[in-house]
């Protein structure tokens, strides 16, 4: 689905997904609709950046399946941190984004008892990112069942 959305922005992603990873019960729609808001915020944030990456890894840790999702985006402020999963919130300009994305997505895996979190690399310029990299990546973590 997003092949082709990435090569035609020139966007490179790397799949680094586990082999291992216990069965976890889940809507399966439901979980794709949560990734689908994850790739399309993670693509969107690579528009005014010239190393176009994006990282999508699968992990089993501490009884955990961990997806994350991570991009070489410019990070997002202090301020907006607090506000990323609030319905309506968004840093897109007018008519690019609903500011529901996030708030859904964090709503679906609460359902299924898991967690949808900002991992934070470092703060650099006021903003979420690893240095050098510019990096902050949403994990959703669940639990297997």
């Amino acid at each position: 689905m997003f092949n082709e959305q990435f090569r035609l922005n020139n966007i490179n992603l790397i799949t680094e997904l586990s082999n291992n990873l216990k069965p976890v019960h889940c809507n399966p729609i439901q979980l794709e609709q949560v990734l689908t808001n994850l790739l399309v915020n993670a693509k969107d944030a690579l528009h005014s950046v010239t190393l176009k990456q994006i990282i999508v890894r699968s992990l089993q840790h501490n009884g955990h399946v961990k997806i994350e999702v991570e991009d070489t985006g410019e990070g997002i402020s202090k301020k907006n941190l607090e506000k990323i999963f609030d319905p309506f919130f968004t840093t897109k300009e007018v008519g690019k984004g609903t500011g529901l994305g996030l708030s859904i997505s964090y709503g679906i895996i609460k359902e299924h008892g898991g967690n949808l979190a900002l991992r934070v690399f470092a703060w650099n310029d006021q903003k979420a990112s690893m240095p050098g990299a510019n990096r902050s990546n949403p994990i959703v973590s669940m639990i297997n069942r």
